[in-house]
């Protein structure tokens, strides 16, 4: 019985040291270099890099805030970020959307 105590001695430090490695050494996933973002007036898709991104809602062009992220569905289709959807209600209220706002997909609108 005593050999066990020691083999468990002998193991802990090996067990230790790997969970250690395995938690803050292992190579982790790498993150998406850009992130689709969607001009929720015109249906314009925008591919945007990480470092870019200063708001959400990002600015446009003429500096409107109107590009929203896109998060694909269980289907495979693009939508709006379910975190950012209530700020389109406000923006419905202004103007047309090219979004729906029950499945909040992009719009193929006039």
């Amino acid at each position: 019985m005593r050999w066990v105590k020691y083999a468990l001695l002998a193991l802990a430090p090996i067990v230790l040291g790997f969970g250690v490695w395995w938690t803050f050494f292992r190579q982790s996933v790498p993150l998406a270099s850009s992130i689709p973002f969607v001009n929720v007036r015109t249906g314009e898709v925008v591919w945007m890099p990480r470092e870019k991104i200063v708001s959400i809602p990002e600015r446009t062009r003429d500096g409107a805030f109107l590009l929203y992220p896109l998060t694909k569905d269980s289907h495979g289709s693009f939508v709006v970020s379910e975190r950012f959807r209530d700020g389109l209600k406000e923006l419905a209220r202004e103007g047309p959307l090219r979004v729906d706002l029950q499945t909040y997909r992009i719009t193929a609108g006039p």
